[in-house]
C-alpha cells in the first residue's frame, strides 16, 4: 500500500472487478485478479502525473506548468503503455477461454487497432 491508500477500499474494488468478469475456475481468477491489478497500477500513473505537474508549479512560465518534466513525460508514457498492454492481454485471454468453454474456436490472431479521427495512428495502434 502507498501512503493514502486504503487496503480495504483496494480489496472492495478488486472484488468487484473480479466479480463483474465472473471468473471460473483457478486460471480464469487469476487474469481476473491481473486486470484488477493493472486497473490500480493505471490509477498510480494517473496519481504519478498529477504529482509530477503539482511539484512544478513554482516555475513562472504558464508552458511549463501544464505537463510534467520531458522526463517524468517519458517515464508515464512507457508505464501507462506497458499496463495497459497488460491489461489488455488479461482481457483477451479471459476471453479466449471463455469462448473455448463454450465450445466455440478461438482466435489465433487478435489485433488491436486504434486510430484517430485525424487519420494519424494514436499511442496503442498496430498497423497490419
Amino acid at each position: 500500500m502507498l501512503p493514502g491508500e486504503s487496503n480495504a477500499k483496494w480489496e472492495a474494488h478488486r472484488q468487484s472487478i473480479v466479480s463483474t468478469l465472473a471468473p471460473v475456475g483457478p486460471i480464469e481468477t487469476e487474469l481476473a485478479e491481473r486486470v484488477a491489478a493493472a486497473l490500480r497500477r493505471l490509477r498510480r500513473v494517473t496519481a504519478y502525473e498529477e504529482a509530477a505537474i503539482w511539484e512544478r508549479q513554482h516555475l513562472e512560465t504558464v508552458s511549463t506548468l501544464l505537463l510534467p518534466h520531458p522526463l517524468d513525460l517519458d517515464k508515464i508514457i512507457r508505464f501507462e503503455a506497458h499496463l495497459t498492454r497488460q491489461l489488455y492481454q488479461a482481457l483477451h485471454e479471459l476471453e479466449a477461454m471463455r469462448i473455448e468453454r463454450r465450445g466455440q474456436l478461438a482466435p489465433l490472431l487478435r489485433v488491436d487497432v486504434n486510430a484517430a479521427a485525424d487519420g494519424f495512428a494514436g499511442p496503442h495502434s498496430t498497423t497490419v
